[in-house]
């Protein structure tokens, strides 16, 4: 959209719409010059030809999955929580070092109501929480206490991750 503020002449807004359609005429994309409205605009479209240079030269974020975003806390801390609600259903584990990202520990262990220690009175189980700061955002892991064993997946479709 272009804004030619007070050209009142016709004969200057035809000849600057012609320069428009002269500058795109070898242009490949597929576009769209409307000529100048009784405003004084000049509204052109032009479809993408090629990937934006940030697309051509990037990748995905493998965290967020290229969305820009990840999940908060708060539903970390549900996940979490179903996790353990499987693994009480499974029975078979009932001590865990549950390994999150600095963020959702704080959220989980330090807040007024101390989710960690709800879910050991809730599913009977025993909970040391870990923060790991190498731990990327939206994921986490549990680790069987007794044998060390990394069991997240045995519990969660998605392994802790955010999909």
């Amino acid at each position: 959209m272009v804004d030619l503020i007070d050209m009142y002449n016709r004969d200057h807004k035809r000849q600057v719409y012609d320069e428009f359609v002269k500058a795109f005429r070898n242009d490949r994309a597929k576009r769209s010059i409307s000529p100048i409205s009784e405003f004084g605009l000049i509204e052109m479209t032009r479809e993408r030809v090629r990937p934006s240079l940030m697309h051509a030269f990037s990748q995905p974020c493998p965290t967020c999955n290229g969305i820009g975003r990840v999940l908060s806390s708060e539903i970390m801390a549900a996940k979490i929580e179903r996790w353990f609600l499987r693994a009480r259903a499974a029975g078979k584990f009932k001590k865990f070092i549950l390994n999150v990202t600095p963020e959702v520990g704080t959220f989980i262990s330090d807040s007024e109501m101390d989710r960690v220690q709800v879910w050991s009175r809730r599913y009977r189980f025993h909970i040391e929480t870990v923060r790991d700061t190498l731990m990327p955002p939206g994921e986490f892991t549990v680790t069987s206490l007794d044998d060390g064993v990394d069991i997240t997946d045995r519990y969660e479709s998605s392994a802790g991750k955010s999909n």
